[in-house]
């Protein structure tokens, strides 16, 4: 059985892995989002 101090360290860390996961996340999204736009604008100069 883990501490309460224990316990609260790893959910931290989890927590603070999984904000970076999602913010990596989002900027993969926000990436991909851009790129599909700016290639649609290309596609309709042409």
């Amino acid at each position: 059985m883990m501490s309460m101090s224990e316990s609260f360290e790893a959910a931290n860390y989890l927590e603070k892995k999984k904000q970076t996961n999602l913010s990596g996340f989002l900027l993969i999204v926000c990436t991909s989002m851009i790129t599909d736009t700016q290639v649609k604008s290309t596609a309709d100069m042409e």
